[in-house]
């Protein structure tokens, strides 16, 4: 199971089952004394998804210029193409996107999807068998559920 982390998310961001990609902190994060509770425990690059809001907090937010709300957030299961021979329910194997791909492929987002990183280590969660992977380098790939392995 993934790891559970309370952060902070602007309000419209505030509901379960909202999605985020965190890009890393901004200027104004480095002397926010929130800092700590809102992006320290966050990792570059990931996505994560609002489990739950806690109730009756909210804090002025010099980035945004508004309100942001304390949520319960973890990282979902994420959706990327992987070459068939790989693809074993349980397997805990590193991601290693394709090279070549270019911007023109049909598959480039389940490819290189938001939130997984080359060299990322990942547990295969689901093979999605019959939903087909287009490769125009004729390689072999299907659909996973992946759930990425913190370090």
């Amino acid at each position: 199971m993934a790891r559970r982390v309370v952060t902070l998310v602007p309000e419209y961001l505030a509901r379960s089952g909202s999605l985020f990609l965190f890009i890393g902190p901004s200027t104004p994060c480095s002397t926010c004394r929130y800092r700590g509770v809102c992006v320290d425990n966050l990792v570059e690059g990931r996505v994560y998804e609002v489990l739950q809001v806690i109730p009756k907090k909210r804090f002025r937010c010099p980035l945004h210029g508004a309100d942001v709300v304390p949520v319960e957030a973890t990282t979902p299961l994420l959706e990327a193409a992987l070459p068939e021979r790989m693809a074993r329910i349980g397997a805990i194997v590193k991601f290693s996107p394709p090279q070549g791909c270019g911007v023109d492929c049909p598959s480039i987002d389940l490819c290189h999807p938001p939130g997984l990183r080359a060299g990322d280590k990942v547990r295969i969660v689901e093979v999605l068998k019959e939903k087909k992977v287009e490769c125009p380098r004729g390689e072999r790939m299907v659909l996973c559920r992946l759930e990425v392995q913190e370090v």
